[in-house]
């Protein structure tokens, strides 16, 4: 069991480590919470600057964050890591053997599989070898996806991460030209051939984008079925309103099979599209971290997943989950992206904006406390 007195040290600034934050506050985490403020995100963390520490490291490439934090916390002090990303997944990997990290609890998904995991084109081509799940035709970037995929397909980058910098979204291909500017837009942010690849498409709608999210070791697993049903951008990318669905057994059933085939340890979401050509739901990526709507099995499971994050005393009940109370969420709102909509006049957020199933992250008053002050962030410096 990991003590009291240990850090909690939360890689990223976005709302999944907002809402971490608020799972260690809630099951009173007495030890140190340090947040890494290391990008342009939307800094919710800044809310809670008086229970938590930040170390703004956004100036530092990631190889002088690891030196910074070997240097600032002690080698034999207990740590607690939370990756909101996959940006630190193969540097942390690579110096496991360090005393500081030896000393650190934290889950990469798998060791023996990382590479696997990381990769897509590698992550189908596993899939597909042991016959564990379907998988989305793919070409690999030396490929000609005219041939193979016809006149529309997306491309996207094999990593989310590349030694430490965000990859482009996925890009769709409609023509020569669309094509064209997204290879030097992937070049443009140092890729090559070698680190992406061409897909079909399977669908656009964010209702066929589905996922199997929680946490999965060899003793218990906590999962929950999730889709969307607004995203952006609107044909691919996150979602604003996501939505608790009944279990789907032969999807739990897939992901138990593929995590356990990779060796698999942790928190994590894997992601399937239907296909509507058949209805056939296909694996497109694993991400082995805390996701965007962790919070969500949070609630309905007393923080359950970062308990067993931090290896304390969780026991589930028959369905899974160890309830503090009986109120059950239907839906998760990434709140700013929804006041965006309410601006727009989108009025489809209304009904979830006001339901009382529904999760709000960050809360409401938070939330409209960051709108106001990116709002006029941004009105400042657009005039100069």
């Amino acid at each position: 069991m990991v003590r009291g007195s240990s850090s909690a040290i939360i890689f990223g600034d976005y709302v999944n480590a907002f809402s971490i934050i608020r799972s260690l506050l809630r099951i009173k985490w007495s030890g140190r919470i340090i947040s890494l403020k290391d990008g342009k995100h939307t800094d919710f963390i800044r809310y809670y600057k008086n229970k938590i520490e930040i170390f703004d490291v956004s100036y530092m490439d990631i190889e002088s964050i690891l030196k910074f934090l070997q240097s600032t916390i002690p080698n034999n002090e207990d740590k607690v890591l939370f990756f909101t990303n996959e940006k630190y997944h193969e540097c942390v990997n690579k110096h496991k053997n360090h005393p500081w990290f030896k000393s650190s609890r934290y889950f990469l998904g798998s060791n023996k599989r990382l590479d696997v995991i990381l990769d897509r084109f590698k992550l189908y081509e596993f899939v597909n070898d042991k016959n564990l799940c379907g998988a989305p035709k793919t070409v690999c970037g030396t490929g000609n996806p005219f041939v193979n995929l016809g006149d529309k397909f997306i491309m996207r980058a094999r990593k989310s991460w590349n030694n430490g910098l965000k990859t482009p979204r996925v890009k769709i291909i409609e023509d020569k030209d669309s094509f064209e500017s997204a290879i030097s837009e992937f070049r443009r942010n140092g890729l090559e051939e070698k680190d992406w690849c061409f897909q079909e498409i399977l669908s656009l709608r964010p209702e066929d984008n589905v996922s199997v999210s929680g946490w999965h070791d060899e003793s218990a697993s906590i999962m929950l079925v999730t889709r969307k049903l607004m995203q952006h951008p609107k044909w691919g990318g996150n979602g604003d309103i996501v939505e608790v669905v009944e279990p789907h057994t032969e999807l739990l059933d897939v992901a138990k099979r593929i995590l356990s085939e990779l060796d698999f340890t942790g928190p994590f979401e894997m992601e399937f599209i239907r296909d509507q050509r058949n209805g056939e739901f296909k694996l497109i990526e694993l991400n082995p971290r805390f996701w965007m709507q962790h919070e969500i099995i949070g609630q309905l499971s007393n923080d359950g997943l970062v308990r067993k994050y931090l290896n304390l005393d969780w026991k589930p009940n028959k369905e899974g989950y160890e309830r503090k109370s009986e109120r059950r969420y239907s839906f998760w709102l990434y709140t700013p992206y929804v006041f965006y909509r309410l601006v727009r006049m989108d009025l489809r957020v209304v009904p979830y904006l006001i339901s009382s199933r529904s999760l709000l992250v960050p809360d409401f008053f938070t939330a409209l406390k960051w709108t106001s002050r990116y709002s006029w962030r941004l009105l400042q410096e657009r005039l100069t």
